[in-house]
This record gives structure tokens, sequence and C-alpha cells, in this order.
């Protein structure tokens, strides 16, 4: 008899490890599922991304068109040469005055001071 038990202990073994052979495939079956889902998604997602990237540099070389066809006059660029040179004393003042603020509030809190550049 004990060759009998040895038997149906083993078909057991045997049987339990199917069980989990199956179990385990079809864990791994979900999961690969789920791992072409979010690639998939991935793709659409590089996708769209490559078709607005075409779009914005499409709308960069309509632009570099427009601007090489642009005929200026001298008096033009020194109108734009004026409002870009304003608008650098306004960077400037912005700048000047932010730092100023974060000296300010650096002297009100616990915060190391930094030197102004």
């Amino acid at each position: 008899m004990p060759a009998n038990k040895t038997i149906k202990s083993k078909k057991t073994s045997i049987d339990a490890m199917l069980k989990q052979l199956v179990k385990n495939t079809a864990a791994f079956q979900s999961k690969t599922i789920d791992l072409i889902s979010e690639i998939s998604k991935q793709n659409k997602n590089t996708t769209e991304l490559i078709s607005k990237m075409d779009k914005m540099l499409t709308l960069f070389e309509d632009a570099a068109k427009q601007v090489g066809e642009t005929k200026t006059t001298d008096e033009q660029i020194s109108s734009l040469s004026i409002k870009l040179e304003n608008l650098l004393e306004q960077n400037k003042i912005v700048a000047r005055g932010l730092l100023l603020l974060e000296e300010y509030i650096r002297g009100k809190t616990s915060l190391p001071k930094k030197p102004l550049i």
C-alpha cells in the first residue's frame, strides 16, 4: 500500500502544480494584455504629439517664409529698434524691482541673504 500512497501523493502534487501553472499562465496573460493596452495608449499619444509637432513646424516654416518675404524699410527697422530698446529698459526695471522685493522678503523672514547681482 505505501506505493499506492506515493502514487496518490505524486498525482496530488502534479495536480496542484498544474493548477498553479494554469493560474500563473492566466495571470501572465492578463498582465500581457494590460501591457499591450498601455503600449497602445503610448503609441496613440506619441502619434498625437508627432502630429502637433508637425503642425508647429509648419507654422514656424510659414512664419519664416513670411518674414523672409517681407520688405522692410530703414524707418521700420529704426522704429522696431527703439521699441526693443524700450522693452529692454522696462525689463531691467522689472528685474531690479524683483531683486529688491526678494531682498525685502529675505529680510522679513529667516531665509539667508543672497548678494544682489
